[in-house]
């Protein structure tokens, strides 16, 4: 299942993807996780679909009242 559609999901939305031509900005990435384990310490991990859920409620107490709304997209 692809991220958009499992964020669909978990807000209970129809997922609507649209394809566009590649940037191609980014050639080579690499990704260092010391800096927040260093701050944060070793934690569990989370279920992606879990984590999505947890930042959607988040998102519907603190945001939905202030959240700006772009129509037909």
């Amino acid at each position: 299942m692809s991220l958009a559609t499992l964020i669909a999901k978990v807000v209970g939305k129809e997922c609507r993807v649209v394809h566009l031509e590649e940037r191609k900005e980014v050639q080579v990435a690499f990704s260092d996780h010391s800096k927040a384990t260093a701050v944060f310490g070793n934690r569990d991990e989370t279920p992606q679909e879990t984590g999505l859920r947890a930042m959607a409620k988040w998102v519907e107490k603190h945001l939905a009242e202030t959240a700006v709304y772009f129509g037909g997209n």
